[in-house]
């Protein structure tokens, strides 16, 4: 071989490798030939996650083989040109779920939050139900004859107050005679309590009760108010203590694990007292002045509390601070179970707040939003339960243009129980239930 010949075929192969060295960059980088259109482009990907996770995954109508490996639980989907796809999953039993998602260059989108709705409701109680109550698991039926039943078990009283599943305890009232019950549902058959002694014994007039609700700071706790003063009750055994008193009536209340907070209207002036107190010190550590009557309150956190105003102002507030607003011409709001994010139900659309750094925003003009009754989060706080008053929506929260937007269920009195993740609704006087995939 010539050193002509040597230096042919060296040259040739130094160029061979300059361009596959150049190709190999540039695929490692994110390029590809585009046939479509015969020029480079970069790809991106599509992350997908479903519930449940064996939905068969289709893209453009074409079926996706699911990817072993660290991302079983998901899928990723690389290689792809930039453009708007559309996104199918299909599961057995369930209703279809169809979005469409934008990829761009070199970047992820992702698609994590999936959640495919049964097609069918199954029964979840015998007989004609009035009224349930659900919480942590824990299902009361009212049955046709006045009666509550706690799995198949009679109850005392005709109506939930108070319900924590996490103690097992139920506290019940009879309207006639009016009688509290405090019911333990620990053992096999349930017990119970009657708690009108102890109520009176402390000086509360059973017909000034106003509220009863959930004590955060402790499952086997309550808070109990009447017009002028708030209590702690113990639900274990009936023990009252007194927290706080107020001059002038209370009109609403709620509670952290640090702070009690109430409101007091003043219709001389045309605004409201609001009270923070401090749970620690046992001491009421501000009290704020706020513009009209005050119809809900309810913390977002053990510090924060969310108030909504009689005339739909919806803001946010610490002890010592000055309200902040988020929204207007507000008649409900809800917060996530993280209290991360809060819902707020307006007369033509549902806003959603993030209280990240971010500060995420949606807003939806949803179907009727003025014959909405109210809305409940789903578990991973990327879903709303949107009720109306004869059936259920289902809200993607990702879904800004509302293209997987179902009627899950016809019904009403809808309740969602996380723990169980199951929906109940009431459905020609029948308690039906929709179990959604974990």
């Amino acid at each position: 071989m010539t050193k002509r010949t040597r230096n042919t075929i060296f040259y040739a192969l130094c160029a061979v490798f300059a361009a596959v060295g150049t190709l190999v960059v540039f695929y490692a980088q994110g390029w590809r030939l585009d046939f479509e259109t015969f020029g480079l482009r970069k790809v991106g990907g599509i992350y997908l996650r479903s519930f449940p996770e064996d939905a068969l995954v289709f893209i453009n109508d074409k079926k996706v083989d699911k990817n072993p490996g660290l991302l079983d639980r998901g899928r990723f989907i690389g290689n792809l040109f930039p453009k708007n796809y559309k996104i199918s999953f299909v599961g057995e039993d369930y209703l279809n779920w169809t979005e469409h998602v934008q990829v761009n260059p070199s970047l992820v989108s992702e698609i994590k939050y999936a959640v495919l709705v049964p097609k069918n409701s199954e029964s979840a109680a015998t007989g004609t139900v009035k009224n349930f109550w659900v919480d942590d698991g824990k299902l009361m039926v009212d049955a046709d004859n006045n009666t509550l039943l706690f799995n198949g078990e009679k109850i005392k009283g005709n109506k939930v107050i108070l319900q924590n599943g996490g103690s097992n305890i139920v506290l019940t009232e009879s309207n006639s005679p009016q009688t509290y019950f405090i019911n333990y549902l620990s053992g096999n058959t349930p017990t119970s309590t009657i708690l009108n002694q102890k109520l009176i014994a402390y000086g509360i007039q059973l017909s000034k009760i106003k509220e009863i609700i959930k004590d955060p700071a402790s499952g086997n706790q309550a808070v109990l108010r009447t017009a002028d003063k708030i209590f702690s009750l113990d639900l274990r055994n009936g023990e009252i203590s007194r927290l706080a008193s107020s001059s002038v009536p209370v009109s609403e209340m709620a509670a952290s694990p640090s702070w009690i907070s109430w409101a007091n209207a003043d219709y001389k002036t045309g605004e409201s007292v609001l009270t923070f107190y401090n749970r620690s010190s046992r001491s009421v550590q501000s009290e704020t002045n706020i513009a009209g009557k005050l119809t809900k309150l309810f913390f977002r956190n053990d510090d924060e509390l969310g108030i909504l105003q009689g005339d739909g102002g919806l803001y946010t507030i610490s002890s010592g601070g000055e309200p902040q607003k988020l929204a207007s011409d507000v008649r409900d709001f809800e917060f996530s179970p993280s209290g991360d994010r809060v819902a707020a139900l307006e007369n033509q659309a549902l806003e959603i707040f993030a209280f990240n750094r971010e500060k995420d925003y949606w807003r939806f003009r949803l179907p009727s939003t003025e014959k909405i009754e109210r809305v409940e989060w789903y578990k991973d706080e990327n879903h709303i339960f949107i009720i109306y008053p004869d059936e259920i929506k289902f809200l993607d929260i990702n879904d800004k243009n509302l293209e997987n937007f179902p009627t899950i269920a016809s019904g009403s009195n809808a309740k969602y129980d996380a723990k169980s993740n199951t929906l109940y609704f009431v459905k020609e006087n029948q308690l039906r239930k929709i179990v959604f995939p974990k």
